[in-house]
C-alpha cells in the first residue's frame, strides 16, 4: 500500500516521524510517500498513492496545501486518515475519514487556512 503522507510546514518534522512509524506499525509492506516544500514538490504523488494520511499538532490547524491534497484525496473516494500529534506526550490519536472534517475558516490566510474538525 502507498500512503501519501503531508502536513503543514509548520508541524514539527517529529510529527511526521511518529506517524510515519505508526503507519508501518499498522500496515504490511506501506511505502511511504511524502513531499518537499519548494521546487520539489510534486503535484502527482496525490494520484499516485493509495491512501492520504494529513498529520497535524494539536491545535488541527491546516493550510492551503494540505486542503487542497485532502479535496482531491476525497474527489478520488481514496482512503483518508488524519493523525493528530501531541508533542508533550509524543502520541498521535488516529482519525478514519468519517470521523474528522477539515472547516476553512479563511481562504485568504494560506498558512492557516482552517482546522481539522474530530465529529
Amino acid at each position: 500500500m502507498r500512503i501519501y503522507v503531508i502536513k503543514p510546514n509548520f508541524v514539527t518534522p517529529d510529527a511526521l516521524f511518529f506517524a510515519k512509524e505508526k503507519l508501518k506499525e499498522t500496515f504490511e509492506d506501506v511505502v511511504i510517500l511524502e513531499n518537499q516544500s519548494g521546487p520539489n514538490y510534486d503535484p502527482s504523488l496525490i494520484t499516485k498513492c493509495d491512501m492520504l494520511v494529513i498529520v497535524l499538532d494539536e491545535s488541527k490547524i491546516f493550510g492551503k496545501g494540505v486542503y487542497g491534497e485532502w479535496i482531491t484525496a476525497v474527489a478520488r473516494n481514496m482512503p483518508i486518515m488524519l493523525f493528530v500529534y501531541d508533542q508533550l506526550t509524543r502520541n498521535i490519536s488516529t482519525y478514519n475519514r468519517d470521523e474528522f472534517s477539515l472547516v476553512v475558516n479563511d481562504q485568504e490566510n494560506y498558512r492557516q487556512m482552517g482546522e481539522a474538525i474530530v465529529l
